[in-house]
């Protein structure tokens, strides 16, 4: 895992926005998309998307890094070279930007019997908001535990900003039919 030292700005209000912070925070907002792992395939260990303004600039990257694999059966930890039905697979969702940071780290389980999904744990929810962003609240939940045919399991972690918009921004980790997304609203 890396973490990136974001700029920390002095502003104190909404008012001291710069421009270029004013237009990332905006397009973090809106930003939304997703980035897909194949967790049948023990090969592939992360995937990621750039994010960018509406002037083409990037200010940030969101994706998803398979951090463990664990065989349900004998319990012994460490990354495998077989598909991974029967293991407990761990990614770590993030969502790095110079202003907003965010991450959370998903435990999934594919059962080998019904090709299903399941979450088995979500934690290790943590953020860094530079000012003038402030984060009212926070929250990991699991959405769907289960995945059924017709809706996959989730797990959801959700900034309530409060300053310098009111708005909900989420990151989330998905299994549905042996693949695992993440993305953002």
């Amino acid at each position: 895992m890396f973490i990136m030292m974001p700029f920390i700005s002095n502003a104190n209000t909404t008012d001291d926005l710069t421009k270029e912070q004013e237009k990332e925070l905006e397009a973090l907002v809106e930003h939304s998309a997703d980035v897909s792992i194949d967790i049948l395939d023990a090969d592939e260990k992360k995937a990621e998307e750039p994010i960018y303004d509406d002037e083409g600039n990037k200010i940030g990257v969101m994706g998803v890094e398979e951090v463990n694999r664990e065989d349900v059966d004998n319990g012994d930890i460490g990354t495998q070279q077989t598909v991974p039905t029967g293991q407990n697979v761990t990614y770590n969702v993030y969502w790095y930007a110079a202003t907003v940071n965010y991450w959370f780290d998903m435990t999934v389980y594919v059962d080998p019997s019904t090709g299903l999904g399941e979450v088995v744990r979500a934690f290790d929810a943590n953020y860094i908001v530079i000012p003038p962003g402030i984060v009212g609240s926070s929250s990991l939940d699991i959405i769907q535990q289960q995945e059924t045919s017709s809706t996959p399991a989730e797990a959801r972690y959700t900034l309530s900003m409060s300053a310098p918009v009111s708005t909900n921004m989420w990151i989330y980790g998905q299994v549905s039919n042996g693949t695992f997304t993440t993305g953002a609203n």
